[in-house]
């Protein structure tokens, strides 16, 4: 009877710190860093009924001067290869509590690279 307890308890502990493990931990006490961003943008796709192939597309942080005019919020793109002229989606998020304000799919960031349109 002691065996098998003690197994027991050894199996939680390992289950629980695998658990711990795989879950993200966020701090951000000072704001939300691009990396962080990304993950968040990704599981917000995930969530969506967009077809998969915006799923497979790795996300990337716009940095150009339209995203720096709102430098408390991440924009993170998925964007198709030029060539396939599809649209990308886009995700809005809050950098310092990692909120997500908008995911914009149908996006095309070549006709409207501005990102006003977000806040109106």
């Amino acid at each position: 009877m002691h065996r098998l307890l003690m197994i027991f308890l050894l199996t939680m502990v390992i289950s629980g710190e695998a658990l711990a493990s795989e879950a993200p931990v966020y701090n951000w006490s000072a704001g939300m860093g691009g990396p962080a961003a990304m993950r968040i943008a990704k599981d917000e796709i995930d969530k969506t009924t967009f077809p998969k192939y915006f799923r497979k597309l790795e996300p990337m942080v716009r940095s150009d001067k339209y995203a720096q005019k709102y430098a408390d919020h991440w924009f993170v793109e998925f964007r198709s290869q030029p060539i396939l002229n599809m649209p990308s989606v886009l995700v809005v998020l809050e950098k310092k509590s990692g909120k997500v304000i908008l995911v914009k799919d149908e996006y095309w960031p070549d006709a409207q690279p501005e990102l006003d349109w977000v806040f109106n």
